[in-house]
């Protein structure tokens, strides 16, 4: 099937993983893996032709440049298809929330285990509203999030303590990363390896980046990783960088969503090369 999505030329244009693709009449924003970034990057600030032919969006400009984005790994190409076919579910995005030195602070001057004790272990409450926050924002797009507890912590001390503070999103807690694989960025790379769950973003909050996306283990790519400072816990900056590594991209019109959708399914043409 071969689907031009907008006979206007579109600007394109590149910053950190989206692409922002813009008209008069469309926009279109995709969050894209970073070797299909590169391409794109070599027509960015240029006006393209856009179709989409064999499950890719073909960028075309006019030093006839062509780029080819895969359905693999795009967001919006999924969301399409479910926006197309009537389908509900719009997968999850899923936080790996790591509790010492991100719901607590574990610096040298401060140690929130000195001062707080729930009976349990200890959070700090200002940085579980962070973490409130940050759900709150990311679930914007109606596409819930999760998370999955990537911690020495055990399940049942996380939940009880979060609990305990009236966290708002008990209700987010989808279970923890397994425990007998040596290296968190395993254990986290395990747990998408097993999930029978469609994760389409996700995000790993951790104050040792090094088990994760450094030298102890790089298996999982730095661009999901949001590093927290152990001395001061999830920062503000932490959460304003998280939201924007959740974010799902939106096609938006004046009328709304749907007219682009259907614009999509009515401009089906049979010759575009």
């Amino acid at each position: 099937m071969k689907i031009n999505i907008n006979n206007d030329p579109m600007l394109v244009t590149v910053e950190d993983h989206i692409v922002y693709m813009t008209s008069i009449s469309n926009k279109i924003e995709l969050h894209i893996s970073s070797e299909t970034l590169k391409e794109v990057e070599t027509v960015s600030s240029t006006h393209c032709c856009v179709s989409w032919y064999d499950d890719n969006l073909i960028l075309r400009n006019i030093e006839n440049k062509v780029v080819k984005i895969p359905y693999t790994g795009t967001v919006a190409f999924q969301t399409l298809d479910e926006c197309i076919l009537g389908k509900q579910d719009r997968g999850i995005k899923v936080i790996f929330l790591d509790m010492d030195g991100v719901m607590n602070i574990m610096g040298d001057a401060y140690r929130s285990t000195d001062y707080i004790n729930l009976g349990t272990q200890a959070v700090e409450p200002h940085l579980m509203r962070r973490l409130e926050y940050l759900i709150e924002e990311v679930e914007k797009d109606g596409v819930p999030v999760k998370i999955v507890i990537s911690s020495s912590w055990s399940e049942y001390n996380v939940l009880l303590t979060m609990n305990r503070l009236r966290f708002k999103y008990m209700n987010a807690f989808i279970g923890r990363t397994k425990r007998d694989v040596k290296w968190r960025g395993n254990q986290i790379q395990a747990w998408l390896d097993e999930t029978d769950k469609n994760v389409v973003k996700y995000v790993v909050l951790e104050d040792e980046p090094c088990d994760v996306c450094g030298e102890k283990c790089a298996i999982i790519p730095k661009e999901y990783v949001v590093p927290v400072n152990m001395d001061t816990g999830l920062s503000d900056k932490n959460v304003e960088v998280a939201i924007n590594k959740l974010k799902v991209y939106r096609l938006t019109s004046p009328v709304g969503e749907y007219s682009i959708v259907k614009q999509v399914i009515d401009n089906v043409v049979t010759q575009y090369d």
